[in-house]
């Protein structure tokens, strides 16, 4: 009958050698963390600091690979040999822990004695790996590791282990020097340093970043590589139903988000699909009021989020960033203006125009010096009074139904109006599921007050998008005669709402102009439109974190 492996504890006293610190539970550190620290220290910060972990098919052959090797009931004594697969092991003394693929014990005089086994055994650590041998010695750290563990508790000294590498099928024999055990007595410290300060460190591009499933999060670069999750849905659907009749069926995995303007709602089934693919589902009025927006569980980034708690409650940390979202809206709106000028200067009044235009240049440099939050407002403000004071000049067709004298909402009273608020309101729900897909609070900002039920990030993110996302495609709709007057109505009080028709004419409008191409002016990367919003919602997240020297803002021209 087979016998199973009972481990012995030892307690060290000091004195002995060992360090005389001994840690708690609560602050003992993981082998497999430790061997991420080793191989990139801000992948390890983003794993187990922010919770940003992401699966790609690496990672998912590497588990298959390990769950094989910690079955637990596979336990064997062979002559002259105990093999033990998925054995917990910890030192009180490093303040560590973690599974052991495979322990063997190998019978051998001036062993270790192991209770229920005759005889005394050699202890032996075998780690598990998918790829091949690696050129740093992350993965010997972590066999050393587990040998100090190993150690500590049967009292003994392992000098050598053994790495098996999926991909040559073959046993790696690595010795364990007193230098590599210096390092990792370094290496915890450090690691512990980062843990008090809640430290990530900086990105530092090395070969294997292409490889690494956090690519995505951790690099400034913008990916659009599909996940695990999503190779391996099966095509679920979305149905649109009418009286209990389905009109249409999309495929999920297609959806980015989904926005809906109807009272009638959706299934819980949809909405926890929704929230399980991180599919953002908006509700909104049939008017384009914002109502509701179903999310999945909170990212796990909390450290992020603190920090953007705490700028925000200091006006002189707030300052840089309301700079930067002033900063390109007056700069977008000002190359809105320009190129009206360029296109159609026979159309214009170019004097009023210029004026505008330098205005609005003056303003972006007396921004550089604005001292508190009320004096960008106060410059923001008279800037965008002069920028719409040549508005309705902007309006080249259709002036009898299209026109505008100045900005009003809630409820918006001409055609114009009513167009800008519903993109407005668009724009505001791409911006707010941009800022939490990347751990931002969108309702915490640095320009806009806070205010219950407000999204005031959201709000400050979209400024330097209002120019050249919403602006130019309602003009375009406009003098292009996309939309005309008979695709609104006017209600008894005087307010100016879409029709259904009118509705889905500017939705679609809207989603042609989110699929064009341009180039990100920072990241110097092409990209559609509306990835824009994600873009710079990363690289103010990017900034709060501290990658970044300053946020900067999207400056199209």
């Amino acid at each position: 009958m087979t016998k199973l492996l009972r481990t012995t504890v030892f307690v060290w006293e000091a004195g002995d050698g060992m360090n005389d610190r001994k840690y708690s539970e609560e602050e003992y550190l993981q082998i497999a963390e430790i061997q991420h620290f080793a191989f990139c220290p801000r992948q390890w910060a983003l794993d187990y600091l922010e919770g940003q972990w992401q699966e790609n098919v690496l990672t998912v052959e590497g588990h298959a690979l390990h769950d094989t090797a910690h079955d637990p009931m596979s336990r064997e004594k062979r002559k002259g040999k105990i093999i033990v697969r998925g054995m917990r092991v910890f030192s009180a003394s490093l303040g560590i822990s973690g599974d052991c693929d495979i322990v063997e014990f190998h019978q051998k005089k001036d062993g270790v004695f192991i209770p229920s086994f005759e005889g005394t055994y050699e202890v032996i650590p075998i780690e598990y790996k998918r790829g091949r041998p690696k050129e740093g010695e992350e993965d010997v750290f972590q066999l050393a590791l587990q040998a100090l563990c190993l150690e500590d508790m049967f009292c003994t000294t392992i000098p050598y282990g053994y790495i098996y590498y999926g991909e040559t099928r073959r046993r790696e024999k690595a010795v364990f020097s007193e230098e590599q055990r210096e390092r990792i007595m370094k290496l915890l410290g450090q690691m512990r340093q980062y843990l008090q300060r809640g430290y990530t460190p900086k990105v530092r591009r090395r070969k294997g970043c292409r490889k690494c499933s956090l690519a995505d999060v951790c690099l400034p670069r913008l990916k659009q590589d599909t996940s695990v999750q999503d190779y391996l849905e099966d095509g679920e659907n979305i149905v649109v139903l009418k009286d209990q009749a389905a009109l249409a069926r999309f495929p999920l995995h297609n959806f980015e988000q989904i926005t809906t303007f109807s009272y009638l709602g959706a299934s819980p089934a949809l909405m926890k699909k929704c929230a399980d693919m991180n599919i953002a589902l908006n509700f909104m009025s049939p008017q384009g009021r914002f109502q509701a927006r179903v999310i999945g569980r909170s990212n796990g980034n909390v450290l992020l989020r603190k920090e953007q708690y705490r700028r925000s409650d200091l006006e002189e940390m707030c300052l840089p960033l309301a700079r930067a979202f002033i900063l390109g809206k007056l700069y977008n709106g000002r190359w809105v203006l320009e190129r009206m000028m360029r296109d159609h200067e026979m159309r214009l009044p170019m004097e009023a125009f210029q004026k505008t235009s330098t205005l609005m240049k003056e303003s972006c440099q007396s921004l550089m010096s604005a001292a508190d939050l009320g004096e960008i407002r106060g410059i923001e403000g008279q800037a965008g009074a002069a920028y719409f004071s040549v508005f309705d000049a902007m309006i080249l067709n259709q002036k009898d139904d299209f026109f505008f004298t100045e900005r009003n909402r809630r409820p918006p009273l001409d055609r114009m109006n009513c167009l800008l608020s519903f993109l407005y309101a668009m724009l505001a729900n791409d911006a707010g599921a941009a800022l939490e897909g990347v751990g931002l609070d969108s309702y915490v900002g640095f320009l806009h007050r806070d205010r219950p039920g407000r999204q005031s990030l959201a709000l400050d993110l979209m400024e330097e998008l209002r120019p050249v996302m919403v602006d130019r495609t309602a003009l375009s709709m406009v003098n292009t005669k996309k939309i005309k007057g008979s695709d609104f109505y006017e209600e008894e009080g005087g307010a100016v709402l879409l029709t259904d028709e009118g509705r889905r004419k500017v939705l679609s409008y809207w989603h042609d102009h989110k699929e064009e191409t341009i180039q990100h002016p920072f990241l110097q990367e092409k990209m559609k439109w509306g990835l824009v919003p994600h873009a710079q919602a990363l690289l103010l997240a990017r900034y709060l974190r501290g990658d970044l020297d300053g946020y900067p803002p999207f400056m199209w021209k």
